[in-house]
């Protein structure tokens, strides 16, 4: 973010020759950068908001709004240490085998993708960052979305 700076000083002059006192507006500026934290927030889709009526437990909800909540910013990303978990347990008030439950949950139904301790969000549903990272990361093709009409499934490649 930039900011400007002006500062504005009256200068009198007296010409020598006249006598006559004039006035004068000089102004100065300065232009600097200043980083602003940026806001707390995840971002829901609507064309996927269909896919959250899947949710029919709130215990689910929770464990996924904790994960959204905790997320990196332009990745989607949570490392499920140890120490995320039990944040999430504390987040949620719910117990470790019932956070882990609801993560498998989740995981089977494309909310989240798991690999190696690291949970992604799927940023089809939801998002914290920009959209040009998000839109970027779509682009690559790093996940597989499963959309159901009826009895036929269709895969988006």
């Amino acid at each position: 973010m930039k900011l400007k700076n002006t500062q504005e000083k009256i200068v009198k002059r007296t010409d020598p020759d006249t006598g006559e006192i004039t006035e004068e507006i000089q102004s100065t500026s300065k232009t600097f950068n200043t980083k602003v934290k940026a806001e707390e927030f995840f971002i829901v889709f609507l064309e996927s908001i269909g896919h959250l009526i899947g949710i029919k437990s709130g215990v689910d909800r929770a464990v996924l709004d904790a994960l959204c909540a905790v997320a990196e910013f332009d990745t989607g990303v949570v490392h499920l240490t140890s120490k995320m978990r039990e944040k999430i347990c504390e987040l949620t008030e719910l117990k470790y085998q019932t956070v882990a439950n609801s993560l498998s949950f989740l995981r089977k139904n494309k909310f989240i993708i798991m690999d190696k301790g690291e949970c992604k969000i799927n940023p089809e549903y939801f998002w914290k960052g920009s959209l040009e990272e998000r839109s970027k990361i779509l682009r690559e093709g790093c996940l597989e979305l499963r959309i159901n009409f009826g009895n036929k499934t269709n895969k988006n490649e």
